[in-house]
Parts: C-alpha cells; sequence; structure tokens
C-alpha cells in the first residue's frame, strides 16, 4: 500500500518474544515501517512526543501495573493515533471495558490470526489517521472562512429548522448562536413576509435557477435595555443541499444587512439631483459666455469686409466677398439668437433618440421607415436629447451602415432590431468591467443594435454613408462622453449597444469663424433638427490634425510678402510614404511646412500643392527647399521637419483664389495637400524578362507529381464512355494526359472520369490513389506524341496526342480529391521536367513527438555523397511566424558543404507540425526543441551538434541550453531575449503586470498571429521567460558563449517588431561575439553578392572547428534549381496539410472587403491608392481603365475626384469623360461599389466645384464574372488595367495575367500588386491605432487584428498566391509580359510590378 508518509508504530509491552513477532509482522506488511518498543506505560506516555504514531499497540499486562486509566491519556497526548489493546482473556466484558476506556481496537493474543488481525488494525489506523486529520483541517478551513465571510450564513434542516448560525448572522438577527438552533426559520420571519419567505429561505434548487440577491425583511430580536429596530433589511441568496444520491439534505444561505445601504444610497440620489440640477445652471452660464465671446468675431469680420469691400468696389463686382458678408452677417443674426434664446432657457424643439433614428431611415434612399430590414422596439418618455444632433445623426448612420455591409459580408440577410430606453447609474445590466470609456454618473440613453434571427423578406439598400468606419463612430461615442459594447462572434448575432448621457457637457472650443447655419428665405435660422440636418446635406467627420507646437524662433524673414502665420492641417506624399504636418505660414509667394519626423532630402525638389475648402481648390506648382531639423517642445523629445515652399509664376485666377485663401487662412475648413514625386531607385527597376533569363525553371504554377491513371474523357463530340486516355501527370492545376489522336483543340469543358475504367478486354475497377470525383477543365494544350504505344486499344500501336487540361470551377469535394491524390504522390515524386536527375542535395522527411503527442515535421538535408554518421549536424529553429521552408537556401548552402542540416517546424505553428496556432506558448517551443535535440542524440550520437536559433526561438533555445548540455555550439540569430520589452513594443502596456493583477484579454493578434494571450503570458510567467532574474540565470550556465548575429531584416525590422535587445546582450558577463551580416539568412531564394557573403560568414562561423580537411577554397554553391524544386515541394505539402481550396480564398476575399474600410483609413494604405493612380498615368480623355477586383472601391472614388480636380482647374476645355469597367466575382461587391460611388458622386460638387456635371466626368460600368474565366473584352481594347491584390486570390494567376496581356492595348500599362510572404498588415494596422493612441486591446482594433491575422495565417500556409520580385518576374514573363518594373509598395508589405505588353503576344 502506497503511503505519503512513513508508517510510525509504538508497541508498549514487557514481554520481548511478543515484541519481536510483531515486529516481524509489521516490517513484512510495511518495508520502511518504524518499529518502537517500551516496557512501561511511563516511557510509553515520555515517547508520545517523539513522533507522529499511527498505531500504539498495548498490551494488558502492562495496564494492571497502572491504576489511572491510560487511554484518556494517549488520546489527549495523540489524539490521531489508534490505540489497540492485546489482551489474553477473550471475553466480552473485557473487550467492552477497553472499548468504553477509550481503545478503539481490543484482539485476543491467543487466537490462531493474531498477527495478521494486527496488521490488518495498522492498515485501518493508517486510513483513520489521514481521515481524522483531512477532516479536522477541512473543519478549521470552514470556520475560517466563515470568519472572513462579509454575509452572514445560515444551514437549515429538511425540516427548515436552524441546525447552523455564523455569528454575523446571529448578530444581525440579535440572537446568541446556539439560541436560535432547531428553531424553525419562520420564527424571524414577519407575517407579511412569510409568502416571500416561502421556498426562498428555504430553497431547494441549485445553480442559475437558486435565490440570488433577494431583498426581505427578518425580524430582530430586542432588549429592554438597549433599544433596536425591531425589523432589518436584509437580501438573502440560497441553495438547496443534496447528498451524493441527490437525496435533500436542507438548505445553505447567505444573509446580508443592507438597511445602512438605503438609507445612503436615497442621501445619494438627492445629492445627485442637487448636482445635475448645479451643473445645468453651470451649463448655461458656461454656454451664455461662450456665445458672448463668439459673437465678436462675425461682427469684426463685417467690419474687415466692409472696408476692403468699400475699397474695391470701384474697380469690380466681387460676388465673393458679398456673399461672405452675407454670411457673416446670417451667422451674428443666428448667434445673437441662439444667445437670446440660451439665456432665458426656452426650449422650442428638441429631437429625442427616437426622432434622430426614424430621421436617418426616412433619409435613406428608399425610406427604410416601413421594411422588412428593420424592427424598431423605441422606448417611451425618452427626454430630449441635448448633445450634437449632427453627431448623433452620424453615428445612427454609420452603425447602421457597418450593420447591413457586416451581414452582407457574410451571407446572413437577417432582420436588424433597433431598440432604445434610457438606464439609471445602478441599472444591473450596465456592465462596468467592460466598459472602454469611463462609467457615466448621469442618466443615460442606450440604443442596441441586434442581429436577429429572422431572415429578411425583402432585400434593401444599405444606408448612404462615406464614413462607415468604427474608428470614426468610436470617435463620435467618446466625444459625446458615452461607451459602447460592440460583439461580432464567429457563430452568434451581431450586437452594437451605444450608451449616451442624458447631460451633455458643453462645448467650449469653438472655430474663430463659425462654419455658417441654414438660413431661411424670412432671414431668420432655421432649427438644428434632425430632419433639417439630414435634408440640409450629408455630413461627415473631419478627421482632427495633429496638434503642433511652433518653434520659438523662426527663421529671419527674407520674403517679398507679409506672411500670415497659420496653423493648416498638411498631408504631405514623398515618394510612397504619408506624412502629416502643418503649414504654419503662408505668403502669395510661398509658405513654409512643419512635418512630423526626419523626412528624405527633397533640396529643389517640384512640388504638387492643393488647397481647398468645402468651396473652392487652387492647385500650385512650388519648388521645395529643406531648412532642417528643429525639436518639437512636448513632453517627449519629438523632431519635426521643415521645408520652405517657393510658388512659380501664377496666373490670374491662382493668385486671386491665393489671395482670399489668405485672408481666410485662419477658418480651419482650409486642408493641405503637398506631393512630391517618388525618388526611384535602380535597383527598383527590372529589365524585361524573356524565357531565355529564365532557364533551368518550371514554367508551371503547380508542383507535379507522376502518375498513371487510366481516365474517361466526355466532351461534346466524344462519344460517352469510348474515349480513353492515360493521365502521366497530376498538379493542382490540371494534369497531362495521353489519348487517341482523335480530339481537337477546342474550347469546350472537358469532364475527366476516373472511377470504373479499363480497357476493352479487362474493366478494372477505380484505383485507390485515383480521384473519386469527375474533374472539368479546358484544353490548353495538344501536341503529337508517337513515342508511346498503345495501351488503351487492341490492335498495332498508332501515335498518341498529348493533351494539357487546366481545371476549371472544380466543386469543393473535387478540390479535396485533387489534394487527396496530391498527398499520395508528393512525398516521392520529382518533377515531371527531370524524372532521372540526381540532385546534389538529399532532403530526407523525419517526424518525431513532443511530450503533447503532436507530430513535429523535420526535414534532414545532406549531400548525396561524402556523408557519414559523424557528420556535423546545424539545427535551424525557426523564429516567430517563421517555418523551416523560410531556411531551405542556407539549408543546402551548408549541406552542400559538408554538413548535416535539421529543419523542423514548431508544434501550435505556422507550417506542417500538429497543433493550432492558438495554443502556442514558449514553453511548447521548449518542448519541441528538446524532442529534435532527442531524436538527432539518438540518431548520430557521436556528431557534433550547433543550434541556430532566431528571434523568440533564441530566448527558448538559451533555456534548453542553461538546463542541459545539448550542443556544442549555439549561435542566436537577432535574438529577443527580453521579452516584456518585446511585448511593451505592440501594446505600449505592461502586460505582463497587468496579467498578475487579473485581466485577461481573450485571443489576440501577437506579432502577426492570432494567439491565446491569457495562455501565451501565463506560460512565460509560469516558465520565467520574463523574470528578470531568469535570462541572467539561464546565461550563467552555458558553457560557452553564444555567437550573435544580426541581419538587416529589412522585411521585418527587429527593432520595430520586438523593440530594443541589446541591453540582455550587453548585460552578459562574458560579452559575447556579435557578427554582422550583410543580408538575411531566412526568406526568399534571391541571389546576389549580399545573400552570397551571408552565408560564407556563417559558413566559415559554423564549420572552422567542425571540420577539417576542407579548405574555403573548395566551397560549393547549391544548384538554385535543386533549391527552387525543394521551396516548392514544401509549399506544396503545407498546401495539402491546410486543405487549400479557390473556396477558402473566396471567402478571405469577403472578408478582407468587409475589412477595407478600416484599413483604407491608414496614411500608408491612401499614400498606396495615390501610388496606384499615378503609376497608370496618363490617363487621356477617352480612355478605358479596367479595374479587376473592384469590390474594394476606393480606386474608382480617387479616379473621380482627380477627374473633378483637372474639370476645375481647365474649366474652359471639352472634358471626354474615361470608361471605368469596375469586375469582381462577387455579386454583392459589385453592388455596394456601384452604390457608393453613386453617393459619392452626389455629394462631389458641395465639396469641390466642377465645371461640368460629375456624370459627365467618368463613364463606368460594372460586371461580375468569375477571375478563371476569360475576359469578355476583345483584343487589346483597354488602354489601363489595375490587378490590385486580386491575383492573390484567383485560383490560376497565370491564366489571369495572360488574359489581362491579351485584352491590354500595345501601348497600354497594367499594374500589378500581391501579397509577400513576409506580408503582416497588423504591424502598419497596429503602428496607426499607437499613433491615434486607441486602445489596441478594444472590440474595433481586434475585430480587425483578428482579420489581419487569419490573413497572415493564410499567406504563411499558401493559401493564397504570394510572390517575391524573382517569382512575380517568372510569371509575367510566363505570361508574356514585356517590359517589367517592381517597387515595393505599403512599407514593403506588397509587391507592385507594372507591365508593358510583349510585342509578341
Amino acid at each position: 500500500m502506497p503511503q505519503s508518509e512513513p508508517v510510525t508504530i509504538l508497541l508498549v509491552n514487557a514481554i520481548a518474544e511478543e515484541i519481536k513477532l510483531a515486529t516481524l509482522s509489521f516490517r513484512r506488511s510495511f518495508p520502511n515501517c518504524r518499529v518502537e518498543a517500551v516496557y512501561t506505560l511511563e516511557e510509553a506516555l515520555q515517547w508520545g512526543h517523539r513522533a507522529l504514531w499511527q498505531l500504539i499497540v498495548i498490551d494488558e499486562g502492562v495496564i494492571a501495573q497502572r491504576a489511572a486509566p491510560i487511554f484518556q491519556e494517549l488520546k489527549r497526548l495523540v489524539p490521531y493515533t489508534t490505540l489497540v489493546l492485546q489482551t489474553d482473556h477473550g471475553d466480552s466484558t473485557t473487550a467492552s471495558n477497553a472499548l468504553q476506556s477509550g481503545a478503539d481496537f481490543v484482539l485476543y493474543k491467543k487466537s490462531p490470526g493474531f498477527l495478521a488481525e494486527l496488521v490488518v488494525c495498522a492498515k485501518g489506523a493508517i486510513e483513520t489517521r489521514a481521515i481524522r486529520m483531512t477532516l479536522k483541517q477541512t473543519q478549521e478551513r470552514h470556520d475560517r472562512l466563515i470568519e472572513i465571510l462579509s454575509d452572514g450564513f445560515y444551514e437549515l434542516d429538511g425540516e427548515g429548522r436552524f441546525v447552523y448560525l455564523s455569528p454575523l448572522a446571529a448578530d444581525m438577527l440579535g440572537y446568541r448562536q446556539d439560541e436560535l438552533l432547531g428553531t424553525p426559520y419562520s420564527a424571524v420571519v414577519p407575517s407579511d413576509q412569510q409568502d416571500l419567505a416561502r421556498h426562498r429561505f428555504n430553497d431547494r434548487r441549485t445553480g442559475p435557477r437558486a435565490v440570488q440577491r433577494i431583498e426581505i425583511d427578518l425580524i430582530r430580536k430586542t432588549f429592554s435595555d438597549k433599544p433596536a429596530h425591531t425589523r432589518v433589511k436584509a437580501e438573502i441568496s440560497a441553495r438547496g443541499l443534496y447528498d451524493v444520491n441527490r437525496r435533500y439534505l436542507g438548505t445553505l444561505g447567505l444573509l446580508r444587512d443592507i438597511s445602512q445601504y438605503r438609507r445612503q444610497a436615497k442621501a445619494i440620489h438627492q445629492l445627485e439631483h442637487q448636482l445635475r440640477e448645479s451643473d445645468r445652471l453651470l451649463a448655461i452660464a458656461r454656454r451664455v459666455s461662450t456665445l458672448s465671446k463668439t459673437l465678436h468675431a462675425p461682427h469684426r469680420a463685417i467690419q474687415a469686409q466692409s472696408q476692403l469691400l468699400l475699397k474695391t468696389i470701384r474697380d469690380a463686382h466681387l460676388i465673393e466677398q458679398v456673399d461672405s458678408l452675407a454670411t457673416y452677417a446670417a451667422e451674428a443674426v443666428h448667434l445673437g439668437s441662439e444667445l437670446a434664446q440660451t439665456t432665458t432657457d426656452i426650449i422650442i424643439r428638441r429631437d429625442t433618440i427616437n426622432d434622430i433614428i426614424e430621421a436617418v431611415l426616412a433619409s435613406a434612399q428608399p425610406s427604410l421607415v416601413n421594411t422588412d430590414w428593420i424592427e424598431r422596439a423605441y422606448g417611451q418618455d425618452l427626454p430630449p436629447f441635448t448633445g450634437s444632433v449632427d453627431s448623433m445623426v452620424d453615428l445612427v448612420r454609420m452603425l447602421l451602415s457597418y450593420a447591413h455591409r457586416y451581414m452582407a459580408a457574410i451571407g446572413n440577410p437577417h432582420r436588424l432590431r433597433v431598440s432604445t430606453r434610457t438606464i439609471s447609474p445602478n441599472d444591473p445590466s450596465v456592465d462596468q468591467g467592460t466598459a472602454p470609456l469611463p462609467q457615466a454618473t448621469v442618466t443615460e440613453f442606450e440604443i442596441h443594435i441586434q442581429e436577429t434571427g429572422i431572415i429578411a423578406t425583402a432585400e434593401e439598400a444599405p444606408l448612404q454613408t462615406t464614413t462607415g468606419d468604427l474608428f470614426e463612430a468610436y470617435a463620435i461615442i467618446k466625444r459625446l462622453g458615452g461607451r459602447w459594447d460592440f460583439r461580432a462572434p464567429l457563430s452568434g448575432f451581431l450586437s452594437i449597444t451605444v450608451r449616451i448621457p442624458v447631460e451633455q457637457p458643453p462645448f467650449l472650443d469653438s472655430p474663430t469663424v463659425p462654419v455658417p447655419s441654414v438660413v431661411s428665405s424670412a432671414g431668420g435660422t432655421v432649427e438644428r433638427t434632425a430632419e433639417a440636418i439630414l435634408q440640409a446635406q450629408t455630413h461627415t467627420l473631419p478627421i482632427a490634425p495633429l496638434r503642433s507646437i511652433r518653434p520659438s524662433e523662426p527663421l529671419p524673414e527674407r520674403r517679398t510678402y507679409t506672411r500670415t502665420a497659420v496653423d493648416l492641417p498638411a498631408h504631405v506624399t514623398i515618394g510612397n510614404t504619408l506624412h502629416e504636418g502643418i503649414m504654419v505660414d503662408l505668403s502669395p509667394s510661398g509658405a513654409l511646412l512643419e512635418i512630423e519626423g526626419v523626412v528624405p532630402s527633397v533640396e529643389q525638389q517640384p512640388v504638387y500643392l492643393i488647397l481647398k475648402t468645402v468651396g473652392s481648390i487652387v492647385e500650385l506648382d512650388a519648388t521645395a527647399y529643406d531648412r532642417g531639423e528643429t525639436l518639437r517642445l512636448t513632453g517627449i523629445e519629438r523632431r519635426t521637419s521643415r521645408l520652405a515652399l517657393e510658388f512659380s509664376a501664377l496666373n490670374e485666377s491662382q493668385g486671386k483664389i491665393l489671395t482670399s485663401f489668405i485672408e481666410e487662412a485662419r477658418a480651419p475648413a482650409i486642408t493641405v495637400e503637398a506631393q512630391f514625386p517618388p525618388m526611384d531607385k535602380p535597383s527598383d527597376l527590372a529589365e524585361a524578362c524573356t524565357e531565355a533569363s529564365l532557364l533551368g525553371t518550371d514554367h508551371r504554377e503547380t508542383m507535379r507529381v507522376r502518375v498513371a491513371l487510366p481516365v474517361r474523357i466526355e466532351t461534346s463530340t466524344a462519344a460517352a464512355g469510348r474515349l480513353l486516355g492515360l493521365v502521366i501527370n497530376f498538379s493542382r492545376g490540371g494534369v497531362c494526359l495521353l489519348t487517341e489522336p482523335s480530339l481537337k483543340m477546342t474550347d469546350e469543358v472537358i469532364a475527366l472520369h476516373f472511377s470504373s475504367i479499363g480497357t476493352h478486354n479487362q474493366p478494372m475497377a477505380q484505383k485507390p490513389d485515383a480521384p473519386d470525383a469527375i474533374l472539368t477543365g479546358r484544353m490548353v494544350h495538344l501536341a503529337p506524341d508517337p513515342t508511346v504505344p498503345s495501351e488503351l486499344t487492341p490492335g498495332p500501336s498508332q501515335p498518341r496526342q498529348r493533351i494539357g487540361i487546366r481545371f476549371f470551377q472544380l466543386a469543393p469535394l473535387a478540390e479535396r480529391e485533387v489534394n487527396r491524390v496530391l498527398a499520395q504522390h508528393i512525398s516521392s515524386s520529382l518533377n515531371i521536367a527531370a524524372p532521372d536527375s540526381h540532385p546534389l542535395i538529399v532532403s530526407d522527411r523525419w517526424e518525431c513527438r513532443n511530450t503533447r503527442s503532436q507530430a513535429i515535421a523535420v526535414t534532414a538535408d545532406h549531400a548525396r555523397h561524402h556523408v557519414s554518421p559523424d557528420t556535423p549536424i546545424v539545427i535551424v529553429i525557426p523564429g516567430f511566424g517563421s517555418t523551416q521552408t523560410d531556411y531551405v537556401p542556407l539549408s543546402f548552402h551548408l549541406a552542400v558543404n559538408h554538413l548535416r542540416v535539421i529543419r523542423y517546424d514548431h508544434s501550435n505553428h505556422v507550417g506542417q507540425s500538429e497543433g493550432s496556432v492558438l495554443h502556442l506558448t514558449l514553453s511548447s517551443m521548449q518542448a519541441d526543441l528538446q524532442s529534435v535535440l532527442d531524436l538527432v542524440h539518438t540518431t548520430w550520437p557521436t556528431a557534433p551538434v550547433t543550434l541556430l536559433a532566431e528571434d523568440i526561438a533564441a530566448r527558448v533555445t538559451v533555456k534548453v541550453m542553461a538546463q542541459s548540455r545539448a550542443a556544442d555550439r549555439l549561435f542566436l540569430l537577432n535574438p529577443v531575449l527580453d521579452l516584456e520589452t518585446a511585448l511593451f513594443t505592440i501594446t505600449r502596456s505592461n502586460v505582463i503586470e497587468t496579467y498578475r493583477q487579473g485581466h485577461r484579454w481573450g485571443v489576440v493578434n501577437l506579432w502577426g498571429l492570432n494567439v491565446n494571450f491569457d495562455k501565451f503570458v501565463g506560460d512565460a510567467i509560469t516558465e520565467k521567460y520574463v523574470d528578470v532574474t531568469s535570462l541572467p540565470a539561464d546565461l550563467a550556465q552555458l558553457v560557452t558563449p553564444p555567437i550573435i548575429l544580426t541581419s538587416p531584416r529589412k522585411n521585418r525590422p527587429i527593432e520595430d517588431i520586438f523593440g530594443p535587445q541589446r541591453a540582455p546582450v550587453r548585460a552578459m558577463g562574458t560579452a559575447p561575439s556579435v557578427v554582422p551580416l550583410p543580408d538575411d539568412l531566412s526568406g526568399e531564394s534571391r541571389g546576389g553578392e549580399r545573400r552570397a557573403e551571408a552565408f560564407e560568414t556563417i559558413m566559415k562561423l559554423i564549420s572552422t572547428p567542425m571540420i577539417d580537411g576542407h579548405p574555403s577554397a573548395q566551397r560549393q554553391e547549391p544548384n538554385i534549381h535543386d533549391v527552387y524544386q525543394q521551396r516548392q515541394l514544401e509549399h506544396e505539402r503545407i498546401r495539402i496539410r491546410y486543405h487549400v481550396s479557390q473556396a477558402t480564398r473566396s471567402a478571405l476575399w469577403g472578408a478582407h472587403l468587409a475589412h477595407l474600410p478600416q484599413l483604407e483609413h491608414l496614411p500608408d494604405y491612401s499614400a498606396m491608392t495615390n501610388d496606384l493612380y499615378r503609376r497608370l498615368l496618363p490617363l487621356e480623355p477617352g480612355m478605358t481603365v479596367l479595374d479587376i477586383g473592384c469590390g474594394q472601391r476606393n480606386f474608382v472614388r480617387l479616379m473621380l475626384t482627380n477627374q473633378a480636380y483637372r474639370s476645375a482647374h481647365h474649366s474652359r476645355q471639352a472634358i471626354i469623360p474615361l470608361r471605368y469597367v469596375g469586375l469582381d466575382q462577387s455579386a454583392e461587391s459589385l453592388r455596394l461599389a456601384e452604390q457608393q460611388l453613386h453617393t459619392f458622386a452626389k455629394e462631389l460638387p458641395g465639396t469641390l466645384r466642377t465645371a461640368v456635371p460629375t456624370a459627365q466626368l467618368m463613364a463606368t460600368s460594372w460586371m461580375r464574372t468569375d477571375w478563371d474565366a476569360p475576359l469578355p473584352f476583345t483584343d487589346g481594347s483597354i488602354e489601363r488595367i489595375l490587378c490590385h491584390l486580386s491575383l492573390s486570390f484567383t485560383s490560376s494567376p497565370l491564366h489571369c495575367l495572360r488574359q489581362m496581356l491579351r485584352v491590354l492595348h500595345p501601348d497600354g500599362i497594367a499594374v500589378v500588386t500581391c501579397f509577400r510572404p513576409h506580408t503582416d498588415l497588423s504591424t502598419l494596422f497596429r503602428r496607426h491605432l499607437l499613433t491615434a493612441d486607441y486602445d489596441t486591446f478594444g472590440s474595433p482594433a481586434q475585430i480587425v487584428l483578428h482579420y489581419l491575422g487569419r490573413l497572415r495565417e493564410a499567406i504563411r500556409h499558401d493559401l493564397l498566391h504570394i510572390y517575391e520580385l524573382d517569382e512575380l518576374a517568372r510569371l509575367l514573363a510566363h505570361a508574356g509580359a514585356g517590359s517589367i518594373q517592381f517597387f515595393p509598395v505599403l512599407d514593403n508589405q506588397l509587391l507592385l510590378a507594372i507591365v508593358q505588353k510583349s510585342k509578341s503576344v
């Protein structure tokens, strides 16, 4: 019997022979037991304190020597010890007397089984002691728990009688603890409360149905000498108590005295009412003061405009100044009326929340008041809304529009329920813990938009809006002093709850010159109601510029004209980067810009400057001069760059508009845009790619495997079942087969049947490795193949045909079957282009299991020859978000130079190993590394081992090496050793300390991947990865100091992602060697001297102490084709593991369009869209622009805006409209794109004066077609083509590019963008959040970050088509492109190609 502590037994006996027999019996049963013997009772009492005896055996002969009872004394001395009396008397009287005296057992010594009974007693004693100690500890814990409870505790039996009361409960009722025991609970309940208490005070229910916080009156015992209340207001929570057989035993309950709380709540309510009344009066006073101050601005403007009008009226009729004078006069009248109205506190009309929602619904086209799409449940008797009605109108419209777009994107045409109500501060439904804004202290409005499970019978158009951004909605809610709760679960309904305070705080910040209000024909002001706002114009939210502080010492005055000090927001585009800044002064000859941060030198560079207001615009050409940097005087040192702009010669119209702008330069409605030309680097340009420059590479998109599968071919011209063929190679994109020479080249769809195929003489069943589905495709190649004899038909051999078929519109089942067939062959088949090739490097697939029984995919690369069991081993440990495939170029370089390289993928990570990314932890990475090390040491026990670990994996490797000397040398590539700093870099908060305080986040985008953040952080704390003392301790345990490798990492800058990591390295006791590398070691297999030099450096560092007899002069280079083929093979394995399909790509495309409004507001994204437009220039009148993937919608709006600018600038020239064709595979995306463009076109004349109507600026057409289908245009008919990211979501990028080049005009331009292997848009989005001071853990941010995490995971799993420069160049050359230029865009996240048509196409 296993025991947690040694068995201790004390024998009290004067007979040595009996002691010996008992001792032997005990030691046979308990090998490690301790047996002591004493001869008298006095000695027994002395030995009682010396050990924790579990059994004391007393002989009756010893007791006869003592008159006083011994058992009671021993019980007091050792209360948990079992006492056994052994006697020579077998009668019942002796046994009864001994048991009454305190003995636990009585044994008859002369019994044949005496020793066995003694052992049984010992075993029972052990169990009894454990039970007694556990019972005592439980009782003590129960007593302590009752003592620290702030509520009173009681227990009733099955009849409703008290069996226990805590001291607090008894004191609350005025009784002693034992005074109420046995008394029914009804004795403390008043007669008028008996019905309420019945089945509640003695509740039998459990779980959520049990009584929770029921208020009831209880009777308190009174004393004559101590007067007290006869009743106590209490709160009861109770639940039933049952045994293991579900028999009812009684009730457990808690009592809480809430009498004092009620009195305090009443007093607080009275004080709050007084405070609100005081705030209301104070708000009126403040608004009176503010309006009085604001009234001076129109008066000053009237005076200045009048003087200017009198001065110039003799020369010309200045319509603009007259209009401005009328506007200021009307504003003065309006402010005077509002001042009088506010002073007397007379409210003519105020809208309620219900009125605002009704007005928004009525403003939609068509009206949504009586519709099946929205149902309303308004609260009654709502107080009027006293805040900004404009903001509330925009907020309601944004939320309803987003809800409709969200349901359309996920394909749920459900009905929305819009409900309103008022809530009090004590409303239990208010969630105090999750509110992202401070809790309001006054009564609030609540607007709840809930997706129902009811399908809308009629599809309605969404609300017309151009500002459907959740962040702008959040900004409005914050400005109104409210808060919200946004929920969009994966398996639930959309829910948006907004709470706005009833009493709005006064707005004290007003512009110097207010925005003119609407003036009626009678001269009075129109009421600012919801209907008036919606009928007047569409309101959008202006984006607040970055606030700045001007330098205290400006440059000396050197200008002819007087400068006017201004503070205008400026958007400055330099190349592909958007910068924010301000224009600090403006004059007729130039201006001065201050730009946040340090910008590249633009000395004497041309600038295209745009100044615009709501009603006018001026475009200027200027030259920039660099005026150096200055230090911004803020709490944090921030540098700004100063650029002086010198305007070119202005014509008369430009001069007049600029003069009016200078006179109104302090108006906040003026915005500035400055565009600098891009500074293209020679390295960004690529020469025209030809087939000759790509020798040795596969021309096909997907990996092919060699097969021999009989197939039946079905076409409209071939009889069913008569035309047979043999598939000789198989890929994801199509097949190559041999058949009879009876087919001709055709465009029709061909069906391939693999089941029940055989020859005429011998039918055969379907092969296990054949697809169990019908595959459809189109013929793309047909050629004779006379070398292959016929195996399909009898008779003499005849020439065969070799036919290439590209799959077309495969069903999901067919795609799964294609994956299954490839999975059965991909592990052993070679590329069919070189079936007899013998590559220099052999890549063996291995598999090992970690402690959680998850499979770890391992690859061992070694040279085909010159390899032995003692060959040095290099284990490459991938970094966060990397896979073993990223290190194939490095691995092959090391392997060809006599090293064995082990590559593997972490479990619960991207790559080929098992597990979900959600469950990634550092301890799982540590367990994986240990499992790989065990595999290596077991397989090659005598080989020296070197570890090469990157970023986060470097910290894991240091801990493994500190615990066991598992390798001879350690290389850390761009190590991330300070995990706390790395986490702070992406969150701007100390998440470690916050986690320790009990805060939890759930699933969070961590460095681009969605992981269980709580599990990750908790594991890092538990495993001591964030302890400040653990890193120095681990480094001190290393036998040999590590070598630090640093590389540029231009794709993923280490400092930008993980923060500064130099301090932990400098803190090492023995400073390690730091070796800089000229290029990154992972990533695409690009060539170049820098990559070769980096590989050579790492080769020397690793091989110098381990390889003898191989001087550096004999270094070899791997075959580029072998590297490319291995990467393609491993990419195909990853696609098979994650079931790549076109359905997956279509779902990701829909998610991308749904989250696009948030991405379009990123400054980098806006700059990229402008760059796309600029790359298509010049756009001559009448040209046709084809936008493939137009569901992204932003580009067409930019085209229309630029056409409007051109119309306004060249008003006297005839405008020939551009032809825009939007193409997408989603009908819903096309509908939204067309609808939003229509709305934008109607709003454009209100913000920009155009010479012609917007309908005449651009002719648009919309077309839904499958991206794999041929484009429905004639050859050479399209002058400009934009394919923005659509290439990554198609099933066949090569087919898509060929179709684009077919319809492209011979002198046309096509712009193509695609994702790259390292694309991680969450870095840009998180940078935007931190710059704008948004909460990175808030609901709006996490919704977008979760999608970007899914996108990043899909890219790393090759579910989308991703390309680097050499791969995209190869693809474009195969498609027939001529000259190609490449540019990295969106902060190097995307690759942009400018393609011209080859003359041979």
